[in-house]
């Protein structure tokens, strides 16, 4: 039992100053550096200005951390906080979908966590408590489990834990290597390296220096190509390694835990996260195949809570990084079901989906099969880049039409979708709010329709592609009648 009086108004830790302005800093540290270098002539009056500035930080923070308090009320969390506007908030349990405790490095080696709690409808933290001592927050988590279960007077009951997902060192070296991030992550080194050469002014002088051997054949002509190839492919291998860094510094020892009715994930090696949501907050799940990953069997799943907003800081939180296709089929069963006979065979959509596909590459394709065709103009050679434009659009929407897929069960609709990245979402009906039923000319004129279903967490699409009309209608009407949804027609 935790004795712990949270009625009382009572503020954060006395170190959630200092901590709140590192983490303040620590957004502007690269602004920082890049002034302190660019008045290397001023270093005193950089250094100076510097220090004034962070004075001004760390002072903000104590004068917000002076004028915030928390405490409880019956069933409902309290929080005021500002200087000249006063902000009164107050959370009643019922409405929280999820609670974070968080810790970054500096406050793991104090023992203090940021506590976060996520409402419905929210456009993200509703509540957010930096920082509180390992017994304030484990008072506050029991007094939310209490409050949420009518058994605030009550003893403890036995906590029961079962083990749902787990990611290894390995598997995370692999969710890093085969990622969709290492394209981004490559454009932001090819763009540090510019700014480094602008800042400089004499990049190419200083590789000349110390790589005599390397500018010369590489200053002109072809070895000039050869040399901005070789400098693509560098970014591509930082952001390659620099992706599976940031995977394993996220999810290091990631475990996710079914305990009494809740699930909790944890994971992290700097910065540490700790997120609990009950289980039946949950909205949809979804598991996600990047190409890469589908080609060697692995897969990744998420879950979307009410009132998310989207994204891993939302409520759309990640149940496993990385993990075997099959575990990641039966994770999803186990959390918002069906069977996974029931996700695995799904039922395909209208054929005359390759037709549409089809349509929809050759647009894309017009301006650069085109521009080819136009230099070939004058032989038989433009005969080529057609045959391929046609090829590669029947090769797309052929594997469009075997991405999609849909199967509405008694309780759940589970959908399928995704050329590059394959995309299942399993949805109980009773999380169901609208079902839209979308029809475009193109559609109109080969019978087919679009549904859109809608959760009070989503925020992407989930979707099933061309059905012929009349099997879309009779899917709108199942869902339908097992949900509380409604049905919105829009024929544009």
């Amino acid at each position: 039992m935790i004795d712990l009086d949270l009625t009382e108004p009572r503020r954060t830790s006395p170190w959630t100053p200092v901590l709140t302005a590192l983490d303040l800093l620590r957004q502007f540290l690269l602004p920082l550096v890049v002034v302190v270098a660019f008045n290397a002539g001023d270093l005193t009056g950089s250094l100076v200005s510097a220090g004034g500035l962070i004075a001004f930080f760390t002072g903000s923070r104590v004068v917000a951390w002076l004028r915030q308090r928390w405490w409880v009320e019956d069933d409902k969390l309290r929080v005021r906080s500002g200087l000249f506007q006063i902000d009164d908030r107050t959370i009643p349990t019922d409405r929280i979908q999820r609670v974070d405790r968080n810790q970054t490095l500096a406050s793991r080696f104090l023992g203090l966590y940021e506590l976060k709690a996520e409402t419905a409808g929210g456009s993200g933290s509703e509540l957010s408590l930096r920082y509180l001592s390992e017994t304030e927050v484990a008072a506050v988590e029991h007094w939310l489990g209490s409050t949420r279960s009518g058994e605030a007077n009550e003893p403890d009951t036995p906590v029961r834990e079962e083990l749902l997902a787990s990611a290894p060192f390995r598997d995370l070296l692999i969710g890093g290597a085969t990622s969709n991030r290492i394209g981004a992550l490559a454009v932001l080194v090819g763009t540090a390296f510019q700014v480094f050469d602008d800042a400089t002014a004499n990049t190419y002088e200083i590789v000349e220096r110390w790589f005599p051997a390397i500018v010369e054949p590489f200053s002109s002509g072809s070895g000039a190509v050869v040399a901005g190839a070789v400098i693509v492919l560098a970014a591509l291998i930082v952001g390659w390694i620099a992706s599976i860094a940031a995977t394993v510094l996220r999810f290091f020892e990631f475990r996710l835990v079914l305990s009494n009715g809740e699930l909790r994930r944890s994971h992290g090696l700097l910065s540490r996260f700790q997120v609990s949501s009950p289980l039946h907050r949950i909205q949809a799940a979804r598991i996600d195949q990047p190409l890469l990953r589908r080609a060697i069997g692995y897969s990744s799943v998420v879950a979307e809570t009410a009132g998310s907003p989207g994204g891993d800081g939302g409520g759309a939180g990640v149940l496993t990084p990385i993990s075997r296709d099959g575990p990641a089929v039966a994770l999803v069963a186990r959390v918002v079901g069906p069977r996974e006979s029931e996700i695995l065979t799904l039922q395909a959509v209208s054929r005359l989906t390759i037709r549409r596909g089809m349509i929809r590459a050759l647009f894309a394709l017009v301006a650069p099969t085109g521009a080819l065709i136009y230099l070939f103009s004058s032989s038989v050679a433009w005969l080529v880049p057609a045959v391929l434009a046609f090829i590669s659009a029947r090769l797309y929407a052929s594997a469009r039409f075997r991405s999609l897929g849909y199967r509405v069960t008694d309780g759940h609709v589970v959908t399928r979708e995704g050329v590059l990245t394959r995309r299942w979402w399993s949805v109980p009906l009773s999380k169901v709010q609208t079902v839209a039923m979308r029809r475009s000319p193109f559609q109109r004129r080969l019978g087919l329709a679009s549904l859109s279903i809608d959760t009070a967490g989503g925020r992407a699409p989930i979707r099933i592609v061309d059905l012929p009309t009349e099997v879309a209608v009779a899917v709108c009407r199942a869902v339908i009648s097992h949900s509380t949804a409604s049905m919105n027609e829009d024929a544009v």
